[in-house]
This record gives structure tokens, sequence and C-alpha cells, in this order.
């Protein structure tokens, strides 16, 4: 987001120290909404070229699958009367039909470094490199930390909080769990160095500089790796996001608690290509299940969905599969949107003034303001599908 957030500011400051051409400029982008900010970056890259590049995890993603469909080229191909657009798309076409591929962006720019941000980052790095040409480099940053909390180091392996930008303090897993169950219990927290390697804390910071002086519970969830990275000298436990304290389900008493890396692995192994989804806990007379709200590119039906994400909870999360084997029941339910819910839902979001940090539906726990949202765009789309 533009000024005055944290990240509009900090690349405000940036320019101030580094040699930076941003495109489009910084004050043109800050006039811009967020997509029409992404689409003009792209035009005028193909005539400047583009040395790095900044972004949420799910754009690149959405970016590289356009051109590997074969939309990429299409959508470039307006901008052929430019010289050096034309000379640039060029070499891309032939460097693709040479590897025996669909044009990618990596034929289009030769990127020298990726910077992400978002939980998904670590699910598609591999997804991003392939497109891109380039391992993305993931940060973890929010508006109550003023901005970068903590990045990877040259290996790329983990991330390190700062420790002097915030007081960091971490609430063991068992702790927010209990807090969970019982609202009025205060959970102990633990610092930076008695982290313990493998183990899930919930993120809490007081500020130092800058805004209101609180203490904060982020409802981020990160795991430490270790008590120091050896390969890199850096005395600092390296870490990886792991959801939301916020965003757990907790089908039944014995199956644990399920989180969002979980379930989008488990809908990430199935290979099938979706656009976005949704999951969240319901309860009937018959007992309580799972409700995955899923809008799919590939033309398959809901069992077909069902079954393969079924099958890899239960390779992913052993409690999960005794919950089907001990109740004999069937855990999941699935419900397919109509292809375009989505980007309907982005765009009505959009046009009612939300940030961007709202603009798509959340993947764990959604209210049933969302459901009934998508739900209702979904048989809007489905209608003038039908219609046209």
């Amino acid at each position: 987001p533009a000024r005055p957030y944290a990240s509009g500011v900090a690349l405000s400051s940036m320019m101030q120290l580094v040699n930076f051409r941003f495109v489009p400029s910084i004050e043109e982008s800050e006039k811009m909404t967020f997509q029409e900010r992404v689409e003009k970056s792209f035009q005028i890259a193909l005539e400047t070229g583009m040395d790095v590049i900044g972004s949420m995890t799910a754009v690149l993603v959405k970016i590289g699958e356009r051109f590997a469909q074969g939309a990429g080229g299409a959508s470039l191909a307006g901008y052929l009367r430019h010289p050096r657009a034309l000379l640039r798309l060029v070499r891309a076409f032939l460097r693709s039909k040479l590897a025996g591929r669909p044009l990618l962006p990596k034929d289009v720019w030769t990127v020298k470094g990726v910077g992400c941000a978002g939980t998904d980052t670590a699910l598609y790095k591999d997804k991003i490199a392939y497109y891109w040409g380039v391992t993305p480099f993931e940060q973890y940053a929010s508006t109550e930390s003023m901005g970068t909390a903590a990045v990877q180091a040259w290996n790329k392996q983990g991330l390190f909080f700062f420790p002097d930008v915030v007081f960091w303090e971490f609430i063991p897993e068992e702790e927010w769990a209990r807090n969970r169950q019982d609202p009025a219990y205060q959970p102990r927290t633990v610092l930076l160095n008695e982290v313990q390697p493998g183990q899930r804390y919930e993120v809490v910071m007081t500020s130092f500089d800058g805004g209101p002086f609180l203490r904060y519970r982020l409802h981020d969830l990160v795991r430490f790796l270790a008590k120091r990275d050896e390969k890199t000298g850096i005395d600092l436990p390296p870490m990886v996001c792991s959801g939301r304290s916020d965003g757990l389900i907790d089908l039944a008493g014995f199956t644990g608690l399920m989180d969002e890396p979980l379930v989008w692995k488990a809908i990430h192994d199935t290979g099938l290509a979706y656009e976005d989804w949704t999951i969240r806990k319901e309860e009937t007379k018959e007992g309580a299940f799972l409700h995955l709200f899923i809008e799919l590119k590939d033309d398959v039906g809901a069992e077909v969905i069902r079954q393969a994400v079924h099958e890899n909870l239960k390779a992913l999360n052993p409690f999960y599969a005794d919950f089907e084997s001990m109740l004999e029941v069937q855990p999941l339910k699935v419900t397919l949107l109509a292809p375009g819910t989505i980007r309907a839902y982005l765009l009505e979001k959009q046009a009612a003034g939300a940030d961007l940090a709202h603009l798509k539906p959340t993947h764990m726990n959604p209210s049933p303001e969302i459901i009934n949202d998508l739900l209702r765009l979904s048989q809007q789309v489905a209608g003038s599908q039908e219609a046209a």
C-alpha cells in the first residue's frame, strides 16, 4: 500500500538511500488503484526492463500462470508499436521456443532479485523461481511493527526478526491454545533467546519508536528452525511463518488444531489449478465437518476435489485420518464457486473502499457474511455465463 502506510513510506525513504528508479514513479503510483499500479508497472517495464521486483506472492504467481497459459503474450501484443518493447518480446519468444515451452516472464525480463511478502511464499517459491527465474527473497512485515520486521539471509532458509525494531515476545503453542479455551487466562510469553526449535509461537510486539506505545498480539504464528544459523553465522533464531492463531480449526478434540499452511498444502498437492479458496468448520445434528469453498480453473466435479483434498489431509494430519475411521463420517464437504466469483468479490470489495489486505476472502474461518457474499456472487456469475 502507498503512503501513509509503512510500506509506502519505506519505499519513499529508500529512494534517498539507493539510486532506484521505480516504475511507475511513487508519485504516479499513489494516484492509482492496486490493479492499475500492477498493469502500469509491467507496461513501462516492457520498454525500460526490470532488475528488481517486489510484490505480494499471489500477484507474481498469478502473472506467471497467465503467461504459462498463453495469455501473457496476447496481453503484451498491444505494445509492439514501441521499438524497445518489440525487441524485448521478439527475444523472449525466441527463448521460449528454444526451450520448448510457453512464454514466461523470465523470457521477457532478466530479473536479478524478487522480494515477496505473504504467508504463502514458502509454498509457491518453486513456482516463482520457474516463472521468474529467481528464487524469491521473503520478508515478514506488518503495519504494527512499522514495516519490515524480519528478513531472510542470503541462503533464504529462514527469516530473522530484527531485534531492535520492536520489543518481541512469543506465546508458546500450549499457552495460546489454553487461552483459546479460556479467554480470561493470561498466557505467558518467552523472549527471542528463549524460543525452542521446532515449536510454534504467537508473535507479540511492543512498539519502540513511532506510533502508539502498546503491547500488541499480532495473531501471527511462527515456527523456529534453530537457535542460530550455522551456515550464515547469524546468532539469531531463524523462523518460518506458520499461519495465524485466529485462523485455526479444531474439528474435534482429538484431531489437533488445523492451520492455514496445512490446508493450503492439501489443496496445492492435488495438482488441480484453482483461483482461491476458503474453509470453515460447520456443525449439524450429525456432527462437525469441514466445508471448503473453492473456485477451480480445471473442469472437475466437487467430488473429485473433495476426495483429493481429503486424502491429502489424512496424509498430512494422522489425527484427521483417525477422525474419519473412528467416527465413520465424511469430515469434508466441498462447494464449487463459479469461475469468476473471486474476481467479482475482489472488485466488489474494491468498489466499497476496502484496503488491499481485505480484498480477498480470508482462508480460514470466514465470517457468515463472506460466505453469503461468495455464494451470491457465484450465482450471479453463473447466471450471466448461462445467459451469454
